[in-house]
């Protein structure tokens, strides 16, 4: 289950692929948006997409340029503004002046609406396209039972949330990067927000049922895995279906359990059998690190020295 970057842009006239884009999972999360507004397309397992993260720039135009779409496949959309542009925003009858939308503002927009936009400046701006399939996994987790029909969020509108602005911010410095633990985090926060898109917009009483620690048996399918492919790349979809539960579920019994995230610990697991390198072999720091799936030597350094406290070379001298 992969999350996408993408960006599109535009010099002079407007050039555009008329096919859907179609994104290469393999090589980077940075893959192009080829349509304003119009989320990229996975090659494969497009049916069980839960989230992707788009990013989408346009250099100053010579002249306004006018973009518009509809929503048609039940997906709802956030657009992340990181930059302040001149132009008009219009939904319906709705209009917003672009200049009055502050740089990392969040606009909710669900499916069925027709937006129009024009651009006369530069602009920047991450979308996060939340589909249908991850909101009715929500919303069975907060309320307890599946939904009766579609799930369709509030009009057109700005989340004022503080804990949103903050998960926001938390996706804006994830790494474009394609690696696992940007995955596994991006997939973390992405789930955060659709809840709580849920849980705002949903007029209805939070059940506030108890809930048990990951069984153990379950701990353990779930550690095995982890241990069996900590050279590989290690996702949170992997670990919910590994354990037998939703997503939502498994993160909320695995930290009980745990007291750790799935990602961290991960990280803390990856760690571990760094050391035992360190100790036990003389591969470099560099070859260690790579062979546990870090983007970069740094990378491996600053999470060991978070974690064990100091870095892989100073911890090296001293256990010999």
């Amino acid at each position: 289950m992969l999350y996408l970057v993408g960006k599109w842009s535009v010099a002079g006239s407007l050039a555009f692929e008329e096919d859907s884009l179609k994104a290469d999972l393999t090589r980077s999360l940075a893959i192009p948006e080829s349509h304003w507004s119009q989320r990229p397309v996975l090659l494969t397992r497009e049916d069980s997409f839960r989230a992707i993260l788009s990013k989408w720039s346009l250099p100053k135009p010579k002249q306004p340029i006018e973009f518009r779409h509809e929503f048609t496949d039940g997906t709802h959309t956030i657009t992340i503004n990181r930059s302040v542009s001149a132009g008009r925003f219009l939904v319906g009858k709705k209009e917003v002046s672009l200049g009055d939308v502050p740089i990392r503002s969040s606009l909710l927009v669900p499916p069925g609406e027709v937006t129009r936009i024009v651009f006369t400046e530069a602009a920047e701006a991450y979308r996060l396209y939340l589909s249908p399939v991850l909101l009715a996994e929500c919303h069975e987790h907060i309320f307890g039972d599946p939904a009766s029909s579609d799930i369709v969020l509030s009009n057109v509108t700005f989340l004022d949330d503080k804990p949103i602005r903050h998960l926001v911010h938390a996706i804006m410095e994830i790494s474009e990067e394609d690696c696992p633990a940007n995955r596994l985090v991006f997939e973390s926060v992405s789930l955060a927000i659709a809840s709580r898109c849920v849980s705002l917009n949903l007029r209805r009483p939070v059940k506030k049922a108890r809930v048990a620690p990951l069984a153990n048996w379950r701990l353990q399918r779930v550690t095995e895995y982890i241990h069996a492919h900590l050279f590989d790349p290690i996702y949170l979809a992997d670990l919910s279906n590994i354990a037998g539960l939703t997503r939502m579920h498994f993160l909320t019994q695995f930290r009980l359990a745990t007291g750790f995230t799935p990602n961290a610990y991960v990280m803390r697991m990856k760690i571990e059998h760094g050391r035992r390198l360190l100790a036990e072999t003389d591969l470099s720091i560099v070859d260690i690190s790579q062979m546990l799936g870090f983007k970069s030597q740094s990378h491996f350094t600053l999470v060991f020295r978070k974690i064990v406290g100091n870095t892989p070379a100073r911890w090296r001298t001293a256990s010999k």
